[in-house]
């Protein structure tokens, strides 16, 4: 969760044109990545977990993942 200031000077990096409408302080929200997946690409995850090597990078593993089943669906 996060909150803070809202930055009203225009010369700052975050600038906010809309400040006055929100006030001086951000209200308290979630932030970061969230990723849906259909419940068939998770069951075949979960599938060949132990005939996969683990990628760490979270997006080139997304990106792998989702350029592997656009391949194979192209193939059927």
């Amino acid at each position: 969760m996060k909150k803070g200031p809202v930055i009203t000077d225009p010369h700052k990096k975050w600038y906010e044109k809309s400040g006055h409408l929100i006030g001086k302080e951000y209200f308290l929200h979630a932030y970061g990545s969230i990723y849906v997946l259909a419940a068939e690409v998770v069951a075949s995850l979960a599938a060949a977990r132990n005939n996969r090597s683990v990628i760490y990078m979270e997006l080139v593993s997304i990106d792998l993942l989702c350029l592997s089943f656009y391949i194979s669906s192209q193939r059927s």
